[in-house]
C-alpha cells in the first residue's frame, strides 16, 4: 500500500482535465497554423538525435517539456499532442532570440548554431513557403481525451489500459510515446487517457504490477544464478541426484555420466576435488544420453595418475582415509611407499579428508625399495 500511496502522490488530480484540454488545443492549433514549418522539418527527421513528427532533439524536450520526463520506455517526441506543444514552446523561444519569424523558422529546422553562423555572415534567409494549412483539415485534428495521468513505475501498461480503454490496443494507439511492455521502477511517464481511472482501479493495477515485478525479479535472479553455475536448459537436460559411493572420485563420476569435472564442481559449488562417501551431487544429464553399460561401471577403483613403468607389476590396494590420517602416517604403514608416491599416484596434494579413497601400490616384496 505504501508504493500505491507514493504513486497516487504523483497524480495531480485537480489539474488533469484542464491540462488535457490546454494541451489538446495547443497541439491542434500549432499543427494547423504551422503546417508549412512541419513540411520543412520532415527533411530533418532522419538526422541522428532527432525524432518524432517535429524532429525534436532530447535537449529540446528536456528544456521545453520538463513535465514529460524522457525515459527509454517513454519518448514524448513520438506523441503528436506532447511534441506539438513542446515544438511551439521551442519555436517561441527561438523567436525571442532572433526577433524574426524567418530566422526562428530556420533555426527550428536547421538548428540554432547553423542559423547563427549564417546570420553573422549577413546572409538573407528566405521565408518558408506558406499555404500548407490545408494539410490539416478540421476532421483530422487530434482527439481530446478525458485526462492525463502521471504514473511512476513499476507499472505494466496493459494493466492500466484495461482500466481506461475497452481494448488495450486503443490505449497504445492513444499513447504512441509508450514502448516496451512496462515502466520500470522509479521511472515516470505521462499518459493520455480515455477516462480517468477510479482509485480502486489504480489500487488493483499497482498491486498487480508490483506482484509481477517481484516475480520477474525473482526469475531474473534465478536465471543469473543458473548462468553463473552453467546449469543447462531443462528442455534438454534432466537433473539427477547422485550419491557418492566408496571408491568414487569426481573424475570417475564425470567419465561415467559423460560430464566434465569442472561442471560438476560449478553445479555443486565445490572448491576442490574432495568428496565424501554418502555426499549427494546434483548432475544435469542430457535427455538423449546413452545409458552406460553395466561393464562400464563395475570398476570403482580410481585410476593412477602417474605410475612409473617399474610400478606396473605392483599390487593395487585401496585405502579409505580415517580420522587423524595423514599421507605420511599412511605411507609409514606400507614399506616402499612414500607420501610423495601417494600424491603422485592419486593426483592429489597433502590435503585429504575422512572417507576419501586413495590408491596404494606397495611393492610385492616388502624388502624392496
Amino acid at each position: 500500500m505504501t508504493a500505491f500511496s507514493h504513486t497516487l502522490r504523483s497524480i495531480p488530480i485537480a489539474i488533469l482535465f484542464s491540462w488535457a484540454n490546454a494541451w489538446g488545443q495547443g497541439a491542434s492549433s500549432f499543427l494547423t497554423e504551422r503546417a508549412d514549418l512541419l513540411q520543412k522539418v520532415e527533411e530533418k527527421i532522419d538526422e541522428p538525435g532527432r525524432s518524432g513528427i517535429w524532429a525534436l532533439s532530447q535537449a529540446a524536450v528536456a528544456r521545453f517539456g520538463p513535465e514529460y520526463p524522457m525515459h527509454e520506455v517513454f519518448d514524448p517526441r513520438l506523441d503528436l499532442h506532447y511534441s506539438s506543444v513542446v515544438a511551439e514552446r521551442y519555436w517561441l523561444h527561438l523567436l525571442s532570440l532572433w526577433r524574426d519569424s524567418g530566422w526562428a523558422d530556420h533555426a527550428f529546422v536547421h538548428g540554432p548554431a547553423v542559423s547563427r553562423r549564417l546570420q553573422q555572415r549577413d546572409t538573407l534567409i528566405p521565408m518558408l513557403e506558406a499555404g500548407s494549412k490545408v494539410s490539416f483539415e478540421q476532421s483530422e485534428k487530434l482527439p481530446v481525451y478525458a485526462g492525463e495521468l502521471m504514473v511512476e513505475g513499476p507499472l505494466y501498461w496493459e494493466d492500466l489500459a484495461g482500466t481506461t480503454f475497452r481494448d488495450p490496443q486503443d490505449f497504445f494507439a492513444a499513447n504512441p510515446s509508450v514502448s516496451r511492455d512496462r515502466l520500470p521502477s522509479g521511472a515516470k511517464a505521462w499518459l493520455r487517457l480515455e477516462r480517468f481511472p477510479e482509485s480502486s482501479d489504480l489500487t488493483a493495477v499497482v498491486q498487480k504490477a508490483l506482484l509481477r515485478d517481484s516475480i520477474q525479479a525473482a526469475e531474473i535472479r534465478l536465471a543469473l544464478e543458473k548462468r553463473r553455475k552453467g546449469i543447462p536448459d531443462p528442455a534438454t537436460h534432466d537433473a539427477e541426484v547422485y550419491k557418492v559411493k566408496s571408491g568414487d572420485y569426481l573424475g570417475r563420476i564425470a567419465s561415467v555420466h559423460g560430464l566434465r569435472v569442472r561442471d560438476i564442481q560449478k553445479w555443486n559449488s565445490l572448491k576442490g576435488d574432495r568428496i565424501r562417501i554418502g555426499q549427494e551431487l546434483l548432475l544435469y544429464l542430457r535427455k538423449d544420453r546413452k545409458k552406460p553399460e553395466a561393464a562400464e561401471v563395475v570398476d570403482s577403483s580410481p585410476p593412477a595418475q602417474q605410475i612409473d613403468p617399474r610400478e606396473k607389476d605392483r599390487e593395487a590396494k585401496y585405502y579409505e582415509i580415517k580420522s587423524g590420517d595423514t599421507l605420511w602416517s599412511i605411507a609409514q604403514s606400507y614399506p616402499g611407499v612414500s607420501a610423495d608416491d601417494l600424491m603422485r599416484w592419486n593426483g592429489i596434494d597433502e590435503r585429504i579428508q575422512e572417507g576419501q579413497v586413495i590408491l596404494l601400490l606397495p611393492p610385492k616384496d616388502p624388502s624392496s625399495n
